[in-house]
């Protein structure tokens, strides 16, 4: 009898250290585990610096974690949004501009503070926090410029960016005939923005959409590695430390059509759910602060002159891309790539 009350107390005993043990891993887990965990609606497009910034601010936060979610940024973009809003609490999502803060109007936080510490503004009355801001315009590397006897301070014109191209082809020095001169696969800001008048795009892009097309995210292999002397786009997926440390040998001019003699640029806005906790609203306003102090900067004589993105019904963009591969394809030409995209605007810019 003694031997068989032992070996039940034994296994009992084994049971209950199971159970010990179980609990330790268990509370171990959930003292790591961040208390606040911070979700970020964006469009697909946006930069993934905005990710690697935040992984800077979990170093001096460790009990923060977040979690980006990315939308297609086509014409349910905002319905995609609102549905991260209403239905997985999102804290913090990205606006075009003035007609997305109208849309979101009822869902946006409203706070009492001073804006120039947190780089808000007012749009309808509603505040959004400037976070970054984009240039756009033809990025050049001066260093290879200059190696072809090139001035930079003569490129005045389209024509005299064409003639810059054409001496470069003459006498390459290794660098590959297509990739002397690339455009950035999103060139919606600048087409928007320079000769682009109640939807009728102007003629002088064909000549642009002629040379080789790039993937923004491409940049680092091509640009910033001495490889392409001239690029047509933005900044936004430009790594903004090493282009800060190389503003004087990588540059930036304004594309000169349409008598344009100004850079582009493009901000970009967020909004807080008005749902947010008040612990969560202090590290949101906290990491918002944190992240526009990254601003791009460019080495430019240039003027800047805002980019017409946010006028531009939301639907638009997604079929002027649309459109846009069509054309580069060679499914179409460009007289009717420029009827395509009339007909586009003209349905959408009243529903919007």
């Amino acid at each position: 009898m003694k031997k068989f009350v032992f070996i039940l107390f034994f296994i009992l005993l084994s049971f209950c250290g199971c159970i010990v043990n179980e609990r330790e891993v268990a509370d171990r887990n959930f003292l790591n585990e961040p208390r606040f965990k911070i979700k970020i609606v964006i469009p697909k497009f946006f930069s993934q610096d905005i990710e690697q910034k935040a992984v800077e601010f979990k170093r001096k936060k460790p009990d923060v974690c977040f979690e980006f979610i990315r939308v297609e940024d086509d014409a349910l973009y905002r319905k995609a949004v609102l549905k991260e809003i209403l239905n997985n609490d999102a804290d913090l999502f990205y606006v075009h501009g003035e007609k997305d803060v109208f849309f979101f109007k009822d869902l946006i936080k409203k706070f009492s503070f001073d804006e120039k510490k947190y780089k808000a503004i007012y749009i309808n009355n509603l505040p959004v926090f400037y976070t970054n801001r984009n240039f756009f315009g033809i990025y050049y590397n001066s260093e290879l410029l200059n190696s072809y006897g090139i001035n930079e301070n003569k490129i005045k014109s389209y024509d005299d960016f064409i003639k810059a191209i054409e001496k470069i082809k003459k006498n390459p020095q290794g660098l590959k005939q297509d990739e002397i001169v690339c455009v950035e696969k999103d060139i919606f800001s600048l087409v928007c923005s320079l000769g682009f008048l109640d939807g009728n795009i102007s003629c002088a892009f064909k000549d642009i959409f002629k040379f080789k097309i790039q993937d923004e995210k491409d940049l680092g292999l091509t640009f910033f590695a001495d490889k392409q002397v001239f690029f047509i786009g933005g900044s936004r997926f430009f790594n903004c430390e090493f282009l800060n440390k190389n503003k004087n040998k990588f540059k930036c001019l304004a594309l000169p059509i349409e008598k344009n003699n100004s850079i582009i640029y493009e901000d970009d806005y967020f909004c807080v759910n008005k749902s947010i906790s008040t612990e969560k609203q202090a590290i949101v306003l906290e990491f918002l602060n944190f992240i526009s102090s990254f601003e791009k900067n460019f080495n430019s004589k240039f003027s800047l002159k805002e980019s017409q993105l946010k006028k531009m019904p939301i639907a638009f963009k997604y079929n002027f891309f649309k459109e846009f591969e069509c054309f580069r394809k060679n499914k179409t030409d460009f007289k009717t790539f420029q009827q395509s995209l009339k007909k586009h605007y003209d349905r959408f810019k009243n529903i919007d």
